[in-house]
């Protein structure tokens, strides 16, 4: 389950854990991959957009059950 208020954007596990994310996070069966891809650009110049659209893309190439079009 994601929570997300004025203090940021938490993840909320089966053993009561709570996780808080402060530069990005990811969602579904590629998030794994699409997290590492992210964080590997998250230091570049690139935009918000481009950052979030290299997580999908590589969750694409390495996923099968991730697949375009992207929209953003």
């Amino acid at each position: 389950m994601v929570g997300i208020n004025p203090q940021g954007l938490f993840s909320f596990g089966n053993y009561r854990e709570v996780h808080q994310y402060t530069q990005f996070w990811s969602l579904g069966s590629g998030r794994r991959i699409a997290l590492g891809a992210m964080h590997a650009r998250y230091s570049t110049e690139a935009s918000a957009v481009e950052i979030s659209e290299a997580g999908v893309r590589a969750a694409c190439v390495f996923d099968d059950a991730c697949n375009e079009p992207i929209q953003t």
